[in-house]
């Protein structure tokens, strides 16, 4: 099988990324309830990460 050149792979790359871009937002889509449930039944609410400002104020 030959190797495609370039060109080949600069036209074919766009069409892939869009292609399971499109896969992954039907999944997200279709399984986010379920998905949004479960994570937040397992994982508690992120807490806010602490302000460095803070730390640069006690100097």
């Amino acid at each position: 099988m030959p190797v495609p050149s370039q060109e080949l792979d600069v036209e074919l790359l766009p069409k892939t990324l869009v292609a399971l871009f499109s896969i992954l937002t039907f999944g997200i889509e279709t399984n986010g309830g379920i998905m949004t449930k479960l994570s937040s039944r397992i994982t508690p609410s992120p807490h806010p990460p602490p302000r460095k400002t803070q730390i640069f104020s006690t100097r």
